[in-house]
């Protein structure tokens, strides 16, 4: 019975120094505790360094359950982060598609606009030559006006 109880603390102070990480004075004391066995006398010893292991694993695999549930959210954020930016990509494609879109459509209405400028200076131009010709009949026609009313004083004189 008394080897068991031997074995028992002996593994738990292994898995406590392996686990754990004892400090140096603690792993001195478990030492000391279990190579100087002596039955009942050191029980208490051994159940103090058994005690203060438990609690440091204990205290271990508290700071591993926090550590895992840090590490849970900062997945869970760096899920949402990646969505976001996924959809920020998505939303950034689209207004590059517009955009290049937008700049043809842009193109284009200035070759329109450039042609139909050109096509109002070229008809300007047309127009001005059509009033030219236009005065200059009524010039003439003026001038035959007057030649004939010259014609019809001298008759009727």
């Amino acid at each position: 019975m008394l080897e068991k109880i031997m074995a028992v603390c002996k593994s738990k102070w292994v898995l406590g120094l392996l686990v754990v990480g004892v400090s140096a004075s603690a792993a001195v004391a478990a030492s000391a505790a279990v190579s100087g066995w002596n039955g009942a006398t050191n029980m208490n010893t051994v159940n103090q360094v058994l005690g203060q292991l438990d609690g440091m694993l204990t205290n271990r695999e508290n700071q591993v359950k926090q550590l895992k549930a840090d590490l849970k959210d900062a997945d869970a954020t760096i899920a949402t982060l990646t969505q976001q930016r996924d959809a920020a990509n998505a939303k950034l494609a689209t207004a590059q598609q517009d955009l290049s879109a937008a700049q043809q459509a842009v193109t284009a209405l200035t070759s329109q606009l450039n042609q139909a400028k050109t096509e109002n200076d070229s008809l300007r131009g047309q127009l001005d030559e059509k009033i030219k010709e236009i005065q200059q009949k009524i010039a003439d026609g003026n001038r035959q006006v007057e030649l004939k009313q010259q014609e019809v004083d001298r008759l009727s004189a």
